[in-house]
């Protein structure tokens, strides 16, 4: 997760952001679309769903820096995607 929950000053009509990152892929855009729309109903928000395997290396690192990880089914390939995001970031300064 992601901004204003994350980082505590989310206000009521505030959406909530999650990121994801799947291993071994990409989900479809239309997959994402309908588990963005789960997770909605189930929060009774509106959700905006990031696949990390999809996004920029440097929204990745700004993700790892503040967002808070959840439901972690593999830390070691999380950590290679994270050590990754922020090599790459640093090689493009």
């Amino acid at each position: 997760m992601f901004g204003s929950y994350a980082k505590g000053y989310a206000r009521p009509d505030s959406n909530v952001d999650i990121a994801f990152y799947k291993e071994g892929g990409m989900m479809t855009p239309y997959e994402c679309f309908l588990y963005a729309q789960e997770l909605a109903d189930r929060l009774n928000k509106d959700v905006d769903l990031i696949d990390l395997n999809d996004a920029s290396t440097v929204f990745q690192a700004q993700f790892f820096a503040t967002g808070i990880g959840m439901d972690i089914k593999n830390e070691n390939a999380l950590n290679v995607k994270r050590m990754l995001a922020y090599m790459f970031v640093c090689k493009a300064k």
